[in-house]
Formats: structure tokens, sequence, C-alpha cells
């Protein structure tokens, strides 16, 4: 039987598989690991509707730009706008890189410190 710190390890594997299939920057294996956000409308906190039309909008916007990960990570915090993880890296260079590739690509790209995912 699988113990719980087995199915952590294959879910983490299968989310690395998963990001270097896609193509796209995997995550970062050490802390200290830096989040690129593409960022969308603002959110209404107490409008679920709202908030669902505006993630939807930012994903469609961002795969019509050439940005579709694998799977679909969101960020909601003092920003209160739609936010979608487009790439996790180790070293804030790299992040910085990919955050200004997909500002010329016409989307807004910010950095944020990774949380544990």
């Amino acid at each position: 039987m699988l113990q719980p710190h087995d199915i952590e390890a294959l879910i983490d594997q299968m989310r690395r598989t998963a990001r270097t299939t896609w193509g796209g920057p995997g995550p970062a294996s050490e802390p200290g690991r830096w989040w690129v956000v593409v960022c969308g409308e603002p959110l209404d906190p107490g409008d679920f509707e709202q908030r669902e039309r505006a993630r939807e909008a930012l994903r469609r916007r961002a795969a019509a730009l050439g940005v579709a990960p694998a799977e679909c990570v969101w960020v909601w915090d003092e920003a209160n706008a739609a936010q979608l993880v487009a790439g996790c890296f180790a070293s804030q260079e790299r992040a910085e890189s990919y955050a200004r590739e997909l500002a010329a690509r016409g989307l807004c790209a910010r950095l944020v410190a990774a949380c544990d995912d």
C-alpha cells in the first residue's frame, strides 16, 4: 500500500513530467523559487461567477499568446486580480527574463515569491 510520502513524490513527478512535456519552464527543485504570473482583470471577492469569467478570459488570452500551462495554478493576493502562474524558476534573473518575454508578447506579467504548490 502506498504511503502518503510516496503519493506526494508521485504527484511531484507527474507535475514535473506534465510541465516538461508542455515545454514551458519546469518547477524549481530548491527553496527560494519565483513564480512568473500573468495578470488579468480585477476580481470581485463576493462574485464567484465574475471571478470564474476573469480567470477564463485570462486563460484564453494567455493561450492565444502561446502560454498554455499543463495545469492552471491561480494566485490571489493583494493585487486582487486574476493571476495565472506561467512559470516557476529557481533564479530571480531567469524569472525576470521570462516575465520580459511574456510582456513582449503583450501579457501583463509580474514576479511573486513562490508558495508551496
